[in-house]
């Protein structure tokens, strides 16, 4: 599989709720599931060039040609990346001096991501080697924001209302660039990632992701793209896990589900987090009001996984006029708990 890296500058406020309940205007996440990226991808897809192309984009992912990543932040040339859930060592197997400050064990569970390069110190200090350092460990790339918006529509007097957003830096001059970036895996015919993919997300820029895109949330613009296989000196370490199966440890970087017939086996020994999804089924037009999708429990980015899975290409249009796809075909690091 060969693996293609890409990083997105936002040029407005990323609304983008964390789907654990129903106040998603409210929230603020800060980063993009990858089957929300597929959808959106798939949108696209339709825009751009009809069913036809939606369909392709369904296949590859369908027969296992394309995997996708969540979007997941950089801070200028530190890529981020999922803290591994992992549980760690008991102080009686610590070096001496005990166990770490209680501050920094708070510090360390409110660090949701960490940089890939400290992945070794962090996965060393789960196994007693060495203390954390969740200071040193810490990137800032962006806030939360608020905006008050106002609804007019179909209503006799104006609605005021919140809605939440993730603003990155380098949206002003002098910050330093930080956005979103995501890795696609990809083996289909010559190993080469098709040129339509590159099409596609630069159109989804000018549209946006997320929520809110009416109101100008959610553009980007596609600041650099990286074919990993050709450029090992640029990102090797990356690279290096991306393509390491055969590690004790394989940390999901993409909210996915296993398949039906691997899910016994994949939860067998794994350390792992869930994450809901849901939202509501669209028919193109708007021709029908929107139907709410079955609610389903993904593994979270970060979870630890003692082997890989495949995962698949579900179709949730409940018996619709139109297929609705979720995928969750996944991608990991191999790591050494």
């Amino acid at each position: 599989m060969s693996y293609y890296l890409f990083k997105l500058r936002f040029l407005a406020p990323l609304c983008a709720g964390d789907g654990e309940d129903a106040r998603g205007l409210e929230r603020a996440a800060s980063t993009i599931g990858g089957d929300t990226l597929f959808a959106a991808l798939c949108q696209e897809a339709l825009a751009q060039g009809g069913v036809e192309a939606l369909e392709e984009l369904a296949g590859w992912a369908r027969e296992d040609r394309l995997r996708l990543s969540d979007l997941l932040p950089y801070a200028g040339e530190d890529l981020l990346i999922p803290r591994p859930v992992l549980p760690r060592a008991a102080p009686a197997c610590r070096p001496q001096g005990g166990d770490a400050a209680p501050q920094d064990r708070k510090q360390l569970k409110k660090l949701p991501y960490i940089p890939l390069a400290a992945l070794p110190d962090y996965l060393a200090a789960t196994r007693g080697e060495r203390e954390p350092d969740p200071a040193g460990w810490h990137r800032d790339y962006g806030e939360a924001v608020t905006r008050t918006q106002t609804a007019v529509s179909g209503l006799d007097n104006p609605l005021p209302y919140t809605v939440g957003a993730f603003r990155f830096l380098g949206m002003a001059e002098g910050e330093p660039a930080c956005g979103l970036y995501g890795i696609v895996g990809w083996a289909g015919e010559g190993q080469a990632i098709p040129e339509t993919l590159s099409r596609l997300l630069r159109g989804l820029g000018v549209s946006g992701i997320g929520g809110k895109r009416s109101a100008g949330f959610g553009r980007f613009a596609v600041a650099e793209e990286i074919f990993l296989a050709e450029k090992r000196d640029r990102c090797p370490f990356l690279w290096q896990l991306l393509e390491d199966r055969e590690a004790p440890g394989q940390l999901l970087l993409s909210t996915s589900l296993p398949a039906p017939d691997e899910l016994a086996g994949a939860m067998e020994g794994a350390w792992y987090q869930l994450r809901r999804r849901g939202g509501f089924i669209n028919t193109p037009g708007g021709g029908s009001p929107p139907v709410k999708r079955r609610t389903q429990y993904f593994f979270a980015p970060g979870s630890v996984f003692p082997r890989r899975y495949r995962g698949a290409l579900m179709d949730l249009s409940q018996g619709g006029g139109h297929p609705v796809y979720r995928c969750s075909r996944p991608l990991f690091l191999g790591v050494t708990p």
